[in-house]
């Protein structure tokens, strides 16, 4: 996980250059396609960072109820609870990569058409 958030971030960082890069175009069609591609890029990496942090959530909640499992004297209760604090995590991990790969696939879409648009 932590090599893919690295990962992420120097694409970011080199995804930041493109920005400035838009600003030269002067067909205000593709410019105005191309600060789109940013905007859902820019939403992209923010919800990559919302699905990491959900991620390590749910590894804590794990480590949590692992370690209780181990426990002689734990109660049932405790248990229980550690259950549904694991299932709760992993639940918005469902909700935050739903929402990831929709932005992802409207990225890809945005792509194309502003690819479509350079060949004409």
């Amino acid at each position: 996980m932590e090599e893919e958030v690295a990962a992420m971030e120097e694409s970011k960082e080199h995804f930041s250059l493109v920005a400035e890069e838009i600003e030269k175009i002067e067909n205000e069609s593709l410019k105005k396609q191309a600060d789109e591609l940013v905007e859902v890029m820019n939403k992209r990496y923010d919800l990559h960072d919302k699905l990491a942090q959900a991620y390590y959530k749910a590894l804590d909640a794990d480590q949590l109820l692992y370690e209780s499992m181990k426990k002689e004297d734990v109660e049932m209760e405790e248990l229980e609870t550690l259950v549904n604090d694991s299932n709760t995590a992993y639940d918005e991990i469902f909700v935050q990569n739903k929402e990831f790969n929709e932005v992802t696939a409207e990225f890809n879409r945005k792509k194309i058409k502003h690819f479509m648009m350079q060949q004409d």
